[in-house]
């Protein structure tokens, strides 16, 4: 199946979202505000089961 130019363009979208947010989880993990970073993962995992269901 080959990807239109559309699809490409939203995919690497959701890419560049998800390495914002696992980087800014590294981030908190290096800080060791295991809260923050409980928090922000905990909204990853949100977004992207709200992503799966549209």
């Amino acid at each position: 199946m080959k990807m239109k130019n559309d699809d490409i363009s939203v995919f690497k979208s959701y890419l560049r979202r998800l390495l914002h947010d696992l980087m800014e989880i590294e981030k908190a993990k290096e800080k060791g505000d295991d809260k923050k970073a409980d928090e922000l993962l905990k909204n990853l995992i949100e977004d992207t089961k709200k992503g799966l269901e549209d």
